[in-house]
């Protein structure tokens, strides 16, 4: 598989159009002169309510990540999902940095964690994981090889560092939240997102060494300065050897490359968005 990273330019008509960047040399008719005060008012008026209605949608947003854990002090929402179920995931991390995940129906309300022989307490609304600082998470419809409890085949991976900051994903089950593998790595790789398409799970993140180094036994990891954009593809069931099925680094000399998400399509392609060095393009 070749993973193909690129920056597309909104066209219209087959052309690529580019503002004027110089408006007062476009000649004006007899009406376009400077707006009178009544558009002068207006456009001010305009552009406090929009500036108004941001702020109110940044707290509605934020509002509604938090509501999900509300009564639950030193709670810090991660990240957020839905299964094709329609079932919401809610990751999140304590003040000891240890992982936590709700669950909720369509409706919004609070499921519990299925229990049992590993699991045996009733009415857990939320389990944790005390061997994982989360950065991020996804739940993998048909991922698991057996059916969990609750009748589907959907499992959890959770990325994130360990106790020593080193690299760690692990698999959960998405009925009774049993850790089945984990994968740890060094502290190199600062993973930032995870998804899972195509029978594999794709991580993307910030590689910052600055020298040629080693990640899931692949050799010559390439640096980019003093931080380079890194994409890996991962075997779903995490083996301890031959994880890796493909990793890329990518980005500017100067450093400062990041890969922040990712998406896969049909094909195959990885989109990744985030930031690299001005020097690249």
């Amino acid at each position: 598989m070749v993973m193909n990273f690129a920056m597309k330019s909104r066209q219209r008509s087959g052309k690529l159009h580019i503002l004027n960047p110089n408006p007062k040399s476009r000649k004006a008719g007899p009406k376009s002169q400077t707006p009178g005060r009544r558009m002068r008012i207006g456009l001010r008026l305009g552009a406090r309510c929009l500036f108004v209605i941001g702020i109110l949608g940044f707290g509605i947003s934020a509002y509604a990540a938090n509501s999900f854990v509300d009564g639950f002090k030193g709670i810090e929402v991660v990240d957020t999902t839905v299964d094709n179920l329609g079932v919401t995931y809610v990751l999140g991390k304590d003040s000891a940095n240890s992982t936590l995940i709700w669950k909720y129906d369509a409706a919004g309300a609070s499921l519990h964690w299925i229990t049992n022989a590993t699991y045996p307490l009733t009415n857990v609304i939320y389990r944790t994981n005390s061997s994982l600082k989360p950065l991020a998470f996804c739940v993998a419809p048909g991922a698991s090889a057996t059916t969990n409890l609750s009748g589907t085949t959907n499992i959890i991976y959770v990325v994130g560092q360990d106790s020593s900051s080193n690299f760690k994903i692990v698999r959960l089950l998405s009925d009774t939240g049993e850790q089945t593998a984990s994968l740890t790595d060094g502290s190199s790789f600062i993973p930032k997102s995870v998804i899972y398409a195509g029978s594999s799970v794709y991580v993307c993140g910030n590689y910052n060494s600055t020298s040629i180094g080693t990640l899931f036994n692949v050799t010559s990891v390439n640096p980019r300065g003093s931080q380079a954009a890194l994409v890996v593809r991962l075997d779903p069931n995490l083996p301890s050897s031959g994880a890796a099925l493909n990793l890329t680094t990518f980005g500017g000399n100067a450093g400062g490359n990041t890969a922040e998400s990712l998406a896969v399509d049909e094909a195959g392609d990885v989109y990744v968005a985030g930031h690299l060095d001005p020097c690249v393009f």
